[in-house]
């Protein structure tokens, strides 16, 4: 009766469903057999990330570029800025030297110092005879270019092919941030000394700048492209700011809207191209008579 009741209850019911994935019975394809082409196939991880990175990287690309327009300008912006922080730097450390070269012989370079030895051309009493001395060259040990200065032989222009070795070194100092350094010949300079105060018919002492030293500017930006920057070594760099800014032969065009200059005290200063033509007179004279008071 048992095995009835069984065979009866199991013919009754319907087959057990598996529990899970394990249970169901696998359908094993025979060796060397392919699927029937009726049969669909899915897309494997290959063909889903090609279409992902398609559809990604124009995505990607547009994202990309929209950042680059937006970063560019102020990728610019800190250029400009670190270059000109590195021009300030060049005429503090030329304010600086000049000071120093001061205080050892009691004049700016290379003027006449009070015992009467004209500096500007050395060696001995200021012949002319002896070639003139540019004040960048004098300035050389006060720039911690002792290096240099200890191959001048005053005796020889500056343009003389045997002083050529000397006079083609660049000085990083007396180079603007914002030009590719020189390709060869005679070193130039990116700045120039003003003319009234540098010259050698002013005595180049403190005492004798009776306007003032923080009102006196003392050198300043010379545009190292267009302006025909003269070398290092020349005793006639030097202009007068009295002429104007950013115009031919004068100061200026290295930075947009004015030209940086050191005033006498080693202080710089950024002064307009729009300035008062009678201000910047005034701050170009070392002994004019002339009042400046306030910004400039």
């Amino acid at each position: 009766m048992a095995d009835r009741f069984d065979d009866d209850l199991n013919g009754g019911l319907p087959p057990r469903r598996p529990r899970s994935d394990q249970d169901r019975p696998q359908a094993v394809r025979p060796a060397g057999t392919r699927r029937p082409s009726g049969q669909k196939q899915g897309m494997s991880g290959w063909m889903i990330a090609g279409i992902v990175a398609l559809c990604t990287v124009p995505v990607l690309c547009c994202v990309i570029g929209i950042l680059g327009s937006l970063l560019l300008p102020a990728v610019q912006q800190a250029r400009e800025a670190a270059r000109r922080s590195q021009d300030q730097n060049n005429l503090k450390q030329i304010g600086l030297a000049g000071h120093n070269f001061h205080s050892t012989h009691g004049a700016f370079p290379p003027h006449t110092r009070p015992d009467g030895v004209n500096l500007a051309r050395v060696p001995g009493s200021g012949s002319p005879d002896n070639p003139r001395m540019a004040w960048m060259t004098a300035m050389l040990p006060y720039i911690d270019r002792g290096d240099v200065w200890s191959r001048v032989d005053p005796s020889v222009p500056f343009d003389d092919p045997a002083a050529a070795p000397v006079y083609e070194t660049q000085i990083p100092v007396y180079l603007s941030p914002a030009a590719a350094p020189p390709e060869g010949g005679l070193a130039p300079a990116h700045y120039a000394g003003n003319v009234q105060v540098l010259a050698e018919d002013h005595s180049g002492m403190i005492r004798d700048i009776t306007d003032g030293i923080s009102t006196t500017i003392y050198a300043g930006d010379v545009d190292p492209l267009n302006g025909n920057p003269a070398a290092w070594g020349d005793p006639d760099n030097l202009r007068d700011p009295a002429d104007g800014l950013n115009v031919p032969g004068g100061f200026g065009a290295t930075w947009p809207g004015g030209v940086q200059f050191v005033m006498g005290d080693g202080s710089v200063q950024f002064i307009s191209e729009s300035i008062d033509p009678a201000v910047l007179e005034a701050l170009a004279t070392p002994d004019g008579g002339e009042s400046v008071t306030g910004g400039f």
